[in-house]
């Protein structure tokens, strides 16, 4: 008996919620009453939220038993199935985003736990345990850019059917 296709070229396209910009000015703040008194020296960077590739789970099917399981595709790249799920191929890809801001500053990225995809006829799959490849203090480098990589783990059941989509909000702070 063949496998039944659930999720074929899945993928999750992001979309930015929120960046939030930040002052950074060129000589101490304490020595002018405000931005305004520091003239020239005074710099405003936005700090820019850029998706580079979006987090593709690829094709997959539930076996016969048509059941559940479970894709994850890990922040650094590869998938790993469990569960009744089997890889029919193509190449899954962790999702890559690019911070621009102030050099040297420090940031906070906030993603969700998790995310609702949604299909063919209003039909759901769970994106869950989302992880990035960011350190545990992650800071702008010298030229204003940070770059992260981002996986999940995507849950499927037996009605879980066709192509599924989602968007992950992405909120990014000047700490």
């Amino acid at each position: 008996m063949k496998n039944k296709p659930i999720l074929a070229a899945t993928c999750l396209a992001l979309s930015v919620i929120s960046a939030h910009p930040g002052p950074v000015f060129a000589q101490c703040q304490l020595c002018a009453q405000s931005p305004n008194d520091m003239g020239d020296e005074a710099l405003t960077y936005h700090l820019q939220v850029e998706v580079i590739q979006p987090l593709n789970f690829d094709r997959i099917a539930l076996d016969n038993n048509m059941t559940s399981g479970s894709v994850t595709v890990a922040p650094e790249g590869g998938r790993s199935l469990s569960g009744q799920v089997v890889d029919l191929g193509g190449q899954p890809m962790s999702g890559r985003v690019r911070l621009r801001g102030a050099p040297g500053r420090a940031v906070r990225i906030d993603l969700p736990n998790a995310v609702t995809m949604i299909g063919p006829g209003g039909k759901t799959a769970m994106l869950a345990q989302i992880h990035t490849s960011l350190p545990s203090s992650p800071r702008l480098g010298g030229d204003g850019t940070l770059e992260f990589s981002f996986g999940g783990q995507l849950m499927v059941t037996g009605s879980t059917i066709g192509e599924f989509r989602g968007r992950v909000p992405i909120d990014a702070y000047y700490e």
